[in-house]
């Protein structure tokens, strides 16, 4: 049976329907999708709030990509169905590819309003988020995310990259923990614990995860880096008696340092907390370069505990020259800092 424009009428609709049906759902098998689309919009015209020809004219539209048709038809349903999801999503749909992200924004925070757990509705907010630089929505959206996804390890690494930018070190570490329990190979969460490890000064989780990232990317420099750091600290640092002699032999001349001065003890054990040791820390975690040693030599040159460090600086990039230069201030030298041993 064919239907032509004209023979359908208002009156026709009334008396054929079934028939009507019968056409349209012949026409679908045989996806003889403009058959679908002439007779529903005919439809349309005469019954403007017939939802079978709206649904049936959104599914052509889409098979043609026909967006502007898509949007049209769908924000008519909206109107109609406020809290139509399957109407907010193709618009969604149609609002990214014209990258309408403000639009996208709007209709999935009102998807959020009728399902307060849809994954998809959080997943395009965190993207509009991040366009946006905002990461305190990032933040807001993918802990929420993760409350619903607690394996999540997607939402776990915006909200490493979040804690990066305010800087919180134990949120990252805590983070990238789980990371690794759900991903034990995962080489970036060990580069992040290892880095706020260094800043702890805790070296065992250094060791640790540098080892194993050896075992995953053999020629990985940094970690063979950090290791050989790791292992001066463990071969040289805080020997009493050479801190104390290299403080003996570098001291400047006519200056006398009480043993209280030397620190000697408080220094073995670590337990110093003055911006000496936070120096001597950035300088195991590589955070001194050797460009830098005149500088701190000039400023700890007339401090006690700035000798000590200076030597260790010297020692660790096994610098002689420089080290000799960066110590010029002093009128001795000791043949037991093999770092400022004059070599030709």
């Amino acid at each position: 049976m064919y239907l032509d424009n004209e023979t359908i009428t208002e009156s026709f609709i009334k008396e054929h329907m079934e028939e009507i049906k019968e056409v349209l759902k012949a026409a679908k098998k045989a996806k003889n999708w403009g058959e679908v689309k002439r007779i529903q919009t005919r439809l349309l015209e005469i019954e403007p709030d017939n939802e079978r020809s709206i649904v049936d004219l959104i599914i052509v539209a889409k098979k043609e990509e026909d967006l502007e048709t898509v949007k049209r038809l769908q924000t008519r349903r909206l109107e109609k169905h406020p809290n139509d999801l399957r109407a907010l999503a193709d618009l969604v749909s149609v609002a990214k590819k014209e990258e309408n992200w403000e639009e996208v924004k709007r209709l999935q925070t009102r998807r959020l309003e009728i399902q307060p757990n849809g994954i998809r509705a959080l997943v395009d907010l965190v993207n509009v988020a991040k366009k946006e630089g905002n990461w305190e929505e990032v933040k807001r959206l993918q802990t929420k995310r993760l409350e619903l996804q607690p394996d999540n390890v997607k939402a776990m690494v915006d909200l490493v990259k979040a804690a990066k930018k305010e800087e919180d070190w134990e949120e990252v570490k805590r983070l990238q923990t789980r990371v690794l329990e759900l991903q034990p190979d995962n080489v970036r969460a060990m580069g992040d614990i290892i880095g706020v490890a260094k800043r702890e000064g805790d070296w065992e989780t250094v060791k640790r995860l540098q080892t194993r990232m050896l075992e995953l990317q053999p020629d990985d420099v940094r970690a063979i880096e950090d290791l050989e750091k790791v292992a001066k600290i463990e071969g040289q640092f805080f020997d009493k008696k050479s801190l104390k002699e290299k403080l003996e032999c570098a001291k400047p001349e006519g200056v006398e340092f009480t043993e209280e001065e030397f620190m000697l003890e408080k220094q073995a054990e670590g337990n110093i907390d003055d911006g000496i040791s936070e120096l001597r820390i950035k300088l195991y975690a590589g955070e001194i370069d050797i460009s830098e040693i005149p500088e701190i030599a000039e400023k700890y040159q007339s401090d006690a505990k700035g000798v000590i460090l200076i030597a260790e600086v010297c020692n660790y990039f096994n610098r002689p020259k420089l080290a000799e230069q960066a110590l010029k201030g002093y009128k001795r030298e000791c043949p037991d800092m093999s770092a400022v041993e004059k070599k030709e």
